[in-house]
């Protein structure tokens, strides 16, 4: 990151800043060009261009076949609002290994089936803005959390982590507008930066929610208790970067010490006594601690 310090000048009674030669060349900038000004609550004042708004895709058609689910992802992202998936004669199979895809995406639905197709539209929903998506995504991790160490209900941690695919897929979907269309809307009055450190979390907690799907009933109250700990160290590591509290952030380190050297003792019991179910819930801990430390890095 390039810092450059500019003197306020006053022209005509109005104050003035000169941005630097490379950065308006890089983006071809030039006199009369459209720049973007975002303020944020702590008084950060962010320049970006102007991005042009791309032309609306419509629909597109795609084979089903052996890189059916790589292309409809691809056609998604890229913001089609209407897939056409083409069968040369559509089984049973087929139908629901499509409508399993789709189970995914929180706002895609079939609008048209017949022998040879299924017509998929992806909603726009405007009224969610990135944030909001990953603060949901949050909550639903840390429910996951604590399905496992009440219940362990399978079907219920099926339908969470379900959940939290969902609000990813929508999340990146976001972001993705965000940066290709300049949407700098009333909901998403965040930086292009946050908008991809936001994407970066989203990724983190999502791999989180998988991870803690593979757990079976913890039987193991030493294991139990750390999980309780570890919920909190993850729960403030996402707070400090959601509420940009950096001060608080830098300070999780010394519970990350504390709680690996917990986490070692109980790895190093569950190798002695060839235990390969702690051994493998500890290896999860110690991944979750991992990302609670990345997430409060991005705290800016």
């Amino acid at each position: 990151m390039d810092i450059t310090e500019r003197k306020l000048q006053e022209i005509s009674g109005s104050l003035l800043i000169t941005v630097p030669k490379p950065w308006a060349k890089s983006f071809h900038l030039h006199k009369g060009s459209k720049i973007q000004l975002t303020t944020t609550k702590n008084g950060t004042l962010s320049i970006s261009p102007k991005l042009i708004e791309k032309e609306k895709k419509e629909e597109t058609l795609i084979n089903y076949d052996q890189y059916f689910i790589r292309n409809f992802f691809r056609q998604y992202f890229l913001g089609y609002e209407k897939i056409t998936i083409k069968f040369d004669k559509k089984t049973k199979e087929q139908q629901m290994n499509v409508y399993q895809v789709l189970k995914r995406f929180m706002n895609v639905q079939v609008i048209e089936e017949t022998e040879n197709k299924i017509v998929v539209k992806s909603f726009r929903i405007e009224e969610l803005s990135i944030r909001e998506c990953l603060n949901r995504m949050h909550f639903l991790s840390l429910n996951i959390i604590d399905e496992v160490l009440s219940n362990n209900n399978q079907e219920i941690l099926k339908e969470i982590s379900e959940n939290v695919t969902r609000f990813y897929y929508m999340l990146v979907m976001q972001v993705r507008r965000f940066v290709d269309e300049g949407r700098f809307t009333e909901q998403n009055q965040i930086s292009l930066l946050h908008a991809l450190d936001c994407r970066m979390v989203a990724e983190k907690i999502k791999r989180i929610t998988e991870s803690m799907e593979s757990f079976s009933l913890l039987k193991n109250k030493k294991i139990n208790e750390l999980m309780k700990e570890i919920k909190k160290h993850y729960s403030k590591g996402y707070q400090y970067f959601y509420n940009n509290e950096y001060d608080k952030a830098i300070r999780l380190g010394n519970d990350e010490k504390r709680l690996k050297k917990e986490v070692r003792e109980i790895l190093e019991e569950a190798e002695n006594h060839r235990n390969i179910t702690n051994y493998k819930h500890v290896n999860t801990i110690l991944t979750i601690i991992e990302y609670s430390r990345n997430i409060s890095m991005l705290t800016r």
